[in-house]
């Protein structure tokens, strides 16, 4: 787990996938006003 400032670029790839350009814009405004840190979770397989 790696704790990062801000939205990470994962987060708003993810959002991406299912929002139009509109929707989106207000979610990452609305996103980055909300959280100042995320924590970012990696799996490595075995």
């Amino acid at each position: 787990m790696e704790t990062v400032d801000g939205v990470t670029d994962e987060y708003l790839a993810a959002a991406r996938r299912s929002m139009s350009e509109p929707q989106l814009g207000e979610f990452e405004r609305s996103v980055r006003s909300t959280y100042e840190q995320m924590v970012r979770i990696s799996v490595k397989p075995r």
